[in-house]
């Protein structure tokens, strides 16, 4: 990574039980979140981290050839859940794609999907990092789901990293109307699967959540838990936010009382959803305003919230604050994307398609000094 202004990014270590055998000799890693919005028509992304939530980071990405041009903008499309892999295209006309990863400098163009038609949704996975493992399957793997001259279903188009190239895929029976305001961040769950919170259509009046199984490229509806969506009718301004916590699907449900519940998905072949807490916002309003946006469960009881100028953890057991942290350029913030990345060079985008090597910057690990148990604390 290449902060500006020469600040340390926040890192910790893995323990070696849970590093894989490709991983850098000392495990380095960087967790946290990327913010990104716009200000004067500039696209920015902010690395904040709860551990130093102080000293929040602007994510360089000046290395991209188009980083430097006055008409194009870069922005991120989408994030991998792991390996800190980015999906980047420049706001322009004349439209690029770029796939990045920032720790290590290393970026690859990669050809256009049909950009005639607008983009309702997209989503990035890497492979993990496992020694030899390079030739089992793809470094990489995009999906985006675009929205047809008839907008009768969705266009489903998947790049894979080892053909360079796009497949069309079988088109979607989903209206895009119901993804199309769908500006969060997919949430990966039970495996490689993505999932979308879904907005009713003209063809039902309930929500559901859209889920795209990355390792074979189906996809199926998830129904929300009844209870929720019936007590939903009682609210006049309920909103709901999909999330995961150790790799079980959540729901959060926030009502015009100030009162939020949040929801497991504890069989998901089975679709059988439990309520797992009630808590009450009350006094995060009465502290800071009517205007947060809850973005995140960091843990089973920790939210991360998004204000005018900053992004805070609130603990809802406790009801109280427990950290905050400033955000640069966030005149309008966009997404909260969950942000991790290793220190590994990527293979796939080192190995351009023109056969150039990517010029790789090595990071310094001074800084690698934090431990896993200054992330445990919270949860005690």
């Amino acid at each position: 990574m290449s902060p500006r202004g020469g600040a340390a990014l926040p890192t910790t270590r893995r323990s070696r039980r849970s590093t894989s055998a490709a991983a850098d000799d000392d495990g380095a890693f960087f967790s946290g979140y990327l913010v990104h919005s716009i200000s004067r028509n500039r696209h920015h992304s902010t690395f904040v981290s709860i551990i130093h939530p102080s000293s929040p980071i602007t994510i360089s990405l000046d290395f991209l050839p188009s980083s430097t041009s006055p008409t194009a903008s870069i922005q991120i499309d989408a994030v991998s859940p792991h390996r800190g892999l980015l999906l980047c295209s420049t706001a322009a006309a004349d439209v690029s794609y770029y796939v990045c990863k920032s720790a290590t400098r290393q970026w690859r163009a990669i050809p256009n999907p049909r950009t005639r038609y607008r983009t309702a949704a997209a989503a990035i996975l890497a492979r993990p990092a496992v020694a030899g493992a390079a030739a089992a399957g793809e470094e990489f793997k995009i999906v985006r789901l675009s929205i047809p001259k008839l907008r009768d279903c969705l266009r489903c188009e998947v790049f894979d990293s080892r053909r360079n190239a796009w497949r069309r895929r079988s088109d979607v029976a989903v209206r895009p109307e119901s993804m199309v305001e769908t500006t969060s961040p997919p949430v990966r769950a039970h495996g490689a699967v993505m999932h979308w919170l879904r907005w009713p259509d003209h063809r039902g009046g309930e929500e559901d959540i859209f889920a795209f199984d990355m390792g074979n490229d189906t996809w199926r509806l998830i129904a929300l838990p009844a209870e929720a969506v019936e007590k939903e009718k009682s609210w006049t301004a309920a909103r709901k936010k999909l999330t995961a916590v150790e790799g079980k699907l959540c729901l959060v449900v926030a009502g015009d009382d100030d009162e939020v519940e949040i929801w497991v998905l504890v069989d998901y072949s089975r679709q059988k959803w439990e309520k797992k807490m009630t808590a009450s916002l009350t006094r995060l309003a009465m502290e800071e305003g009517n205007s947060l946006i809850l973005r995140d469960l960091y843990t089973s009881h920790i939210a991360i919230f998004s204000g005018v100028y900053t992004v805070l953890w609130y603990d809802f057991v406790r009801g109280i604050k427990i950290a905050e942290a400033p955000v640069r350029h966030n005149k309008c913030i966009q997404n909260v994307f969950k942000f991790e990345s290793d220190f590994v060079p990527c293979e796939e985008i080192e190995r351009r398609p023109d056969g150039s090597i990517s010029k790789l910057h090595s990071p310094s690990k001074r800084d690698c000094q934090h431990s896993k148990d200054d992330v445990d604390k919270l949860n005690n």
